[in-house]
């Protein structure tokens, strides 16, 4: 994800059609949560914005796979780091 400028961090898309507080009721494309542990959104789907990282996702904790489809993502279920990885598919 890019952070501003040149500045690039790594995270999870765990919602998409983020919604907050947003002008017109609007969207944003993707709700991230960086590595770091910090919640940010991405304003639009574009490249130079967010991407699809060339890293192969982690496995679910549920079903152990690693394949994922644009309808069953492989999400950050929540921010724990302990027993368990903390991703799972959607659905």
């Amino acid at each position: 994800c890019s952070v501003g400028g040149k500045h690039k961090r790594h995270g999870t898309v765990i919602k998409t059609n983020y919604r907050e507080d947003f002008e017109n009721g609007h969207a944003a494309p993707y709700q991230i949560q960086l590595d770091e542990g910090r919640y940010i959104y991405a304003p639009v789907d574009r490249d130079e914005c967010v991407k699809k990282s060339n890293v192969p996702p982690p496995s679910c904790w549920i079903c152990f796979d690693n394949e994922q489809s644009e309808t069953n993502l492989i999400v950050r279920e929540c921010a724990c780091r302990g027993g368990h990885n903390g991703f799972a598919h959607v659905d």
